[in-house]
């Protein structure tokens, strides 16, 4: 994958890694978690909040919420 990317030349290539792991990491302790944001939050190390700020990020149709 980053090979891939370096080739493109990106310009935020760590904004892009940053969401490819949040695509699979928060939908997996959710998951694990029963649902349980706060649980997740604290699994991942982050505050709640932010946590939901993610997950927007990764379904900004709001189904998420």
């Amino acid at each position: 994958w980053i090979d891939q990317q370096l080739l493109r030349q990106p310009e935020d290539l760590y904004a892009q890694a940053i969401r490819m792991l949040d695509s699979l990491l928060l939908p997996e302790i959710l998951s694990r978690t029963g649902q349980n944001r706060t649980a997740a939050a604290r699994i991942l190390g982050m505050d709640r909040t932010t946590l939901r700020s993610r997950l927007r990020e990764l379904d900004p149709m709001g189904e998420a919420d």
